[in-house]
């Protein structure tokens, strides 16, 4: 038996003790009805101390402490109806009502409505109305009552468990959402470091390699190739510094630069400088985008510059404008040999992220077995609510 069940044991025989003993009182003073038989009062404790018997038992074994407070309330009636039995065999009913089988209630509540009816039925039947209508209540107050009020009682306790199994769901609910808040963010920002970030480095990377394996070069040719890496740290440096102040506020990643398509002259120069040949072409009206599909195709031409920067070259980038999407195709031949400089393995899921995200196509993939293609539709037309 467990710690609780005992100190609850030992409360119910408490409780029981002092029961009988404020019972025998009364029965000793004679308080019970009197119908001729002759006892002597202590012959009558035998009800009192089966139902109080039943009290011991009431949160241990609830039913057999109903089936043992039944047998004594029996008793009582034949006996005489004593105030003490009545008013503890209710408590019998009341805790097996409460702490019985599921289906103890409804049993309970029909089988003693029915007894309260045949009762009042056999004493009308007798012609003694008076005493019919008297029973009947007594009986619905003594056994029908305790049933109903358990009910009640058990009713409120179910309702309470579901309101603490909402309350736990939702909250399980709302800590999920906020992990995968938290993860969203998280992959956003890093998806913004890598696409910022890399750029910049693989361009020193290359340029700091190709000083490296030449001899003999001119002053000038080394000043040139110097000041594009100086010029790269600087960009890299402060697209760096911008997206941690980012970070350190606590922002979202829409508050981070947002390059446009008008930035990707800017983009190709210095991919040029880094020693990429690279070719931009623009077909079609240009017209207003959306600034997170413009973001987007920015981002994306940027990605595939910067691996054909490490894994190609001679890149070409196409972009076509229309009334319902916003083509991207970048192609470039791919290289003879390794650069060497190490990439992150998420540049082609950052992209096709981001083109999923808005609603568009991304493809990626060798054109010729000589030639790699980037290409990605970006629609325009049902985000224009984001154009500025």
């Amino acid at each position: 038996m467990s710690v609780r069940h005992a100190s609850a044991l030992r409360r119910n025989v408490a409780a029981a003790v002092g029961s009988f003993l404020a019972g025998g009182v009364l029965l000793h003073v004679g308080v019970y009805s009197d119908t001729g038989i002759d006892l002597s009062w202590w012959q009558r404790l035998i009800p009192l101390a089966l139902v109080c018997s039943a009290m011991a038992l009431r949160t241990v074994a609830p039913m057999v402490g109903l089936a043992v407070g039944t047998v004594g309330f029996m008793l009582d009636l034949y006996f005489g109806i004593s105030v003490a039995s009545v008013f503890i065999h209710t408590d019998n009913i009341y805790s097996a009502t409460v702490r019985g089988p599921r289906t103890t209630p409804r049993v309970l509540l029909i089988a003693y409505a029915l007894v309260a009816l045949t009762v009042a039925g056999l004493l009308s039947w007798a012609g003694d109305v008076n005493a019919a209508v008297a029973a009947s209540a007594i009986l619905a107050v003594v056994l029908v009552s305790p049933v109903v009020t358990g009910m009640v009682v058990n009713d409120h306790r179910e309702r309470a468990a579901l309101e603490r199994d909402r309350a736990a769901k939702i909250a399980e609910l709302a800590e999920v959402d906020r992990r995968a808040a938290l993860a969203e963010e998280r992959n956003r920002m890093a998806r913004e470091l890598h696409d910022t970030i890399a750029n910049h480095f693989s361009a020193i990377a290359i340029q700091s390699s190709a000083v490296l394996s030449r001899s003999g070069m001119e002053p000038d040719a080394v000043r040139e190739v110097v000041s594009s890496i100086r010029s790269n740290s600087l960009a890299g440096l402060a697209d760096m510094r911008q997206t941690i102040e980012v970070l350190r506020t606590n922002d979202t990643a829409e508050d981070l630069v947002q390059h446009r398509i008008a930035d990707l002259g800017d983009l190709v120069d210095r991919m040029r400088a880094a020693g990429l040949t690279v070719s931009l072409t623009t077909i079609g009206d240009i017209r207003p985008a959306p600034v997170a599909v413009e973001f987007a195709a920015y981002r994306i031409v940027q990605e595939a510059l910067t691996n054909a920067l490490k894994h190609g070259r001679n890149a070409r980038v196409k972009i076509i404008h229309s009334d319902e999407h916003l083509t991207l195709t970048v192609t470039n031949l791919l290289g003879d040999q390794p650069t060497g400089v190490p990439g992150s393995g998420t540049g082609l899921d950052s992209m096709r992220e981001r083109a999923t995200i808005l609603g568009g196509t991304f493809a990626a993939g060798p054109e010729q077995p000589d030639r790699w293609r980037v290409h990605t539709e970006l629609p325009t037309d049902r985000l224009q609510g984001g154009t500025a």
